[in-house]
């Protein structure tokens, strides 16, 4: 079967399954697409509550036998049934948009987590968390892969909290889709795993952990992955060569402490001994707490110390740092400042 009749007997599948949303979803044609590596995304709107949706337009076409479209189908029931706070709910498909399959998922107002950590003033701790405990979700309860872990695919909700999307997708689109002529190769070379690097871009669970310490670094530095390494085959070449060096920038050091760096070491073990995403969720919530104010390093109590005019925010729960700040910068501290003061992020 040609590859343009596939869309219409996925429509009909969804249908039978219950996810076909051809009839309840309108796209906002006032709104500006957003083109991506994979797919083009729409703002739509899912009735009868008008609730405001992604509709993510893949640039593939599925390939047109009856047992491939039922996978397809049938992934996308799986991660419709999913809940869970740092999950992006998936409502269904339509597939009356450019003649293709478009995924309808929740809309996030505040966009992905590359863009959000670009405000200096964000702290990425709990959005590390947030990931670490939606891509755990994914792995010990859904049994699904991710298979494209990386900050552009967390979407923050509006009350800052981190959600993972785009989840199943990419292995999905390897074993049921075929590329259309204006899909370019998925730039995401730069969270491969080494073995990924050997065996083509297989997925697996020890790979979305190492893509996991990737985005850790993503989001600390504010900057993709060898962001100094414009050629793709010279990002290869560095991936096979071992695990990213520590970044040796200030602005960097101060956020990105030894516990954090030994967490990022954790995720570039070999394939062998890496830890389960389990193991580094629990310890980013028990080693580097990811709260607002509430994890200092020493190296930068020390830098507070040398800067008097700061505005410092000390946490009143916590009198060990209280004591520790007061001793070193003295007296004249000021204790009133609200949290979200840009320098007690870090």
């Amino acid at each position: 079967m040609s590859v343009q009749y596939a869309p219409e007997k996925l429509a009909k599948a969804a249908l039978d399954l219950g996810v076909n949303l051809d009839t309840w979803v309108d796209r906002d044609i006032t709104f500006r697409p957003r083109h991506g590596g994979t797919a083009v995304v729409y703002l739509g709107t899912l009735r009868p509550q008008a609730t405001r949706v992604a509709i993510k337009c893949l640039r593939f076409y599925p390939h047109g036998d009856e047992s491939n479209i039922d996978h397809i189908v049938r992934e996308i029931d799986v991660w419709r049934k999913l809940q869970h706070k740092n999950i992006v709910p998936v409502f269904g498909v339509v597939t009356k948009i450019d003649f293709a399959v478009s995924i309808v998922s929740e809309w996030m107002e505040q966009g992905n987590a590359f863009d959000y950590v670009q405000n200096e003033t964000v702290d990425p701790r709990p959005l590390l968390l947030d990931i670490a405990r939606g891509l755990e979700y994914l792995h010990d309860y859904a049994k699904i892969l991710h298979g494209d872990l990386r900050s552009k695919n967390v979407l923050i909700s509006k009350d800052g909290r981190a959600l993972l999307t785009d989840y199943g997708i990419s292995p999905l689109i390897d074993s049921s889709f075929s590329m259309t002529a204006a899909a370019p190769i998925r730039p995401t070379v730069r969270w491969l795993s080494p073995e990924q690097i050997d065996s083509f871009g297989e997925v697996t669970r020890e790979a979305d952990v190492w893509a996991f310490g990737m985005t850790v670094l993503e989001l600390f530095t504010r900057k993709p992955p060898y962001h100094d390494i414009p050629d793709t085959r010279n990002v290869i070449a560095r991936i096979l060569d071992g695990p990213p060096a520590r970044p040796t920038d200030q602005s960097t050091c101060s956020r990105l402490t030894d516990e954090w760096w030994e967490i990022c070491s954790l995720c570039w073990r070999d394939e062998s001994s890496r830890s389960a995403i389990s193991d580094i969720a629990n310890k980013i919530q028990s080693d580097p707490v990811p709260r607002f104010g509430s994890f200092w390093s020493i190296s930068y109590i020390v830098e507070l110390s040398f800067d008097r005019s700061l505005d410092v925010a000390l946490a009143s729960q916590n009198g060990l740092l209280s004591s520790l700040c007061s001793f070193l910068v003295g007296p004249s501290i000021r204790t009133d400042v609200p949290c979200n003061h840009p320098r007690v992020l870090y």
